[in-house]
């Protein structure tokens, strides 16, 4: 087992919170300590979202079997916390994604990774080309007449 014993330092709501990572293989445990407990929480995958220049800080959601666990640290520490860990990552970009409402799908860690990996092709998000009835019916008149000869 690969235990990382940097201490890192983040915000979850507006508690101050240390919490560090254990991992083995692909799994990685979060280690979160707060000022009255520590917990451990086994993690399925990690996101990061609002990185961007003009921001000092960032959030990391740590996604587990039964929760989401958002804490918001300065971003020059982002690089060393997915150095830390062994679990799939995911940028999610600039804009924070509705967690709760996703969380309510009470998704497998596969069906998470697929949410994140998968890319809608320009096609997707148009209506599939069907000729109009105008052209069905030239075609087939065409058709038609050429079998007449």
């Amino acid at each position: 087992m690969h235990v990382v014993h940097t201490m890192f330092k983040g915000v979850i709501g507006s508690q101050q919170i240390s919490f560090s990572f254990s991992c083995s293989g692909q799994n990685t445990v979060l280690a979160l300590q707060r000022k009255s407990s520590a917990e451990t929480i086994p993690v399925w995958l990690c996101c990061s979202q609002r990185v961007s220049k003009q921001l000092k800080t960032c959030d990391v959601i740590f996604i587990a079997p039964d929760q989401l666990v958002e804490i918001t640290i300065d971003q020059q520490h982002l690089e060393s916390v997915l150095d830390a860990i062994a679990c799939p990552y995911y940028d999610v970009g600039a804009d924070p994604l509705p967690w709760k409402r996703l969380h309510k799908n009470n998704w497998n860690a596969n069906e998470w990774q697929c949410y994140f990996e998968y890319e809608p092709s320009s096609s997707d998000s148009e209506e599939e080309w069907k000729p109009d009835e105008q052209e069905e019916m030239s075609s087939d008149e065409e058709m038609s007449s050429d079998e007449d000869e």
